[in-house]
């Protein structure tokens, strides 16, 4: 019995350890999820192909009009904001389709800052 838990234990170890992408955050067709350790904003249709939209999340929220990510760049550790228009991004598909037509950034946190309150921006609730 004892090599047997040790068995089970080891493979569920081994599972976790290899996996290298995973979801996770999500709202509606927006998902945070991690390739080789790199976070990102992605939106899709769920079983379908996902498109990226900012990379290097360090933090998202949303309400019901926008997503708001905190980016830092790996290298220089420098912050900025984007802000996704939920109801570009979804009248945005179809023929003349552009990933990024909806997406307002980077921007920096003053600019951020004053965009807040003008288009009643959510809180960042999910830290990465």
């Amino acid at each position: 019995m004892k090599y047997i838990s040790a068995l089970i234990i080891l493979v569920i170890i081994l599972f976790i350890t290899t996996r290298d992408s995973d979801e996770l955050w999500r709202d509606g067709n927006y998902v945070v999820a991690w390739i080789d350790s790199d976070l990102f904003l992605a939106y899709g249709e769920p079983e379908e192909a996902f498109y990226g939209l900012v990379d290097s999340v360090g933090a998202v929220g949303f309400n019901k009009d926008y997503v708001v990510v905190k980016n830092v760049d790996p290298v220089s550790v420098e912050v900025s904001f984007y802000i996704i228009d939920k109801a570009k991004q979804k009248s945005n598909q179809g023929i003349n389709f552009s990933q990024t037509a909806a997406v307002i950034g980077p921007l920096s946190g003053i600019e951020f800052n004053s965009l807040i309150i003008e288009l009643n921006l959510p809180s960042f609730t999910v830290e990465f």
